[in-house]
């Protein structure tokens, strides 16, 4: 049994990570504006392969977490004795993370520094915090205390999230069609409604029970208050407003993006882009994920009731026996 829970913690590791650089590369404009985002969606990824490691062994996560920054070392070596700019180009497709930063930090300081200094002290502190969040996901996980489960929920639902946005960017950018055509950008509308609705539910009923529903809900609704801060942020121009367009992506091309783009013509707004659809449009495109995530959890409350019913009365036959 550890022998194969060692071979699933590394698949989980290596399997999520190869699907992050795989998204990555199709946001290569969004992340080129936000690293940040990047980083943090990172950090989220690893504490939810925390969440999914299984009891056992260890170092297979581990391994699997440290993997990718060994690679990309290597890579980076040899591309700068070759002078390679095939293989520096292929160290930025395996450790995005590290490369996106560069421009900032370059900006930020004032004296020149070695990019083989930045780039190395740069890994050696994502490889240390990456470690860092797979520990703090594991802890979450079994963990009993309500303020880890309150983390634990806000971590889950803003990590699928992240995914689930970087992946309808993804497909609008790979099939403009879809978003030119009325009958396509129709279907897309579909196709994402559904989407929303089951990887919303399926995230509620994923969370974690706390006692107090007000907590509860309040776990729920990271995406809208994140939403609202980016868009409140752009619209004071300190953020930039099409980070926010393309996070809330998934909500805006389904039925109810389509719906609130409606609502903001009606009332007079006549702009193509997403945050200037109304106040009304973002708040609905914003409350909609946390409305749907807190249903999967009263969803998965209300099972577990049944459930707990169920065991009493089993035990109250067999007593009466």
């Amino acid at each position: 049994m550890r022998n194969k829970n060692t071979w699933v913690n590394f698949g989980i590791g290596v399997g999520a990570y190869l699907l992050l650089i795989l998204l990555v590369r199709q946001n290569v404009e969004l992340f080129s504006y936000t690293p940040e985002l990047l980083v943090l969606g990172t950090l989220a990824m690893y504490m939810i392969i925390g969440f999914m490691q299984r009891h056992g062994d260890k170092r297979a996560g581990r391994i699997a977490v440290i993997l990718p920054y060994g690679v990309g070392v290597t890579v980076y070596a040899v591309a700068r004795i070759l002078k390679s700019a095939d293989l520096m180009a292929l160290f930025k497709k395996i450790v995005p993370q590290i490369y996106q930063p560069l421009n900032k930090i370059s900006i930020l300081m004032d004296q020149e520094i070695s990019r083989d200094i930045i780039v190395a002290v740069l890994m050696m502190g994502f490889v240390v915090v990456s470690m860092l969040a797979l520990e703090i996901g594991r802890s979450m996980a079994s963990s009993e205390s309500s303020v880890m489960k309150f983390c634990y929920n806000i971590v889950l639902v803003w990590g699928v999230h992240f995914y689930l946005f970087m992946g309808a960017y993804a497909f609008a950018a790979m099939n403009p069609a879809f978003m030119s055509d009325i009958k396509m950008k129709n279907l897309f509308a579909v196709g994402m409604t559904l989407a929303i609705f089951l990887v919303y539910f399926l995230v509620g009923r994923a969370c974690r029970n706390i006692s107090l529903q007000i907590v509860q809900f309040l776990s729920c609704i990271s995406i809208s208050v994140s939403a609202m801060i980016m868009y409140v942020l752009g619209m004071l121009f300190i953020w930039d407003i099409g980070i926010y367009e393309r996070y809330i992506l998934p909500v805006a091309t389904s039925f109810i993006g389509v719906m609130c783009k409606e609502i903001g013509q009606a009332t007079g707004e006549t702009a193509k882009v997403i945050s200037q659809y109304g106040i009304t449009a973002s708040l609905i495109m914003s409350i909609v994920p946390s409305v749907l995530i807190f249903v999967g959890k009263l969803a998965s409350m209300l099972e577990e009731d049944i459930q707990a019913n169920e065991e009493v009365k089993n035990e109250i036959k067999v007593e009466n026996k």
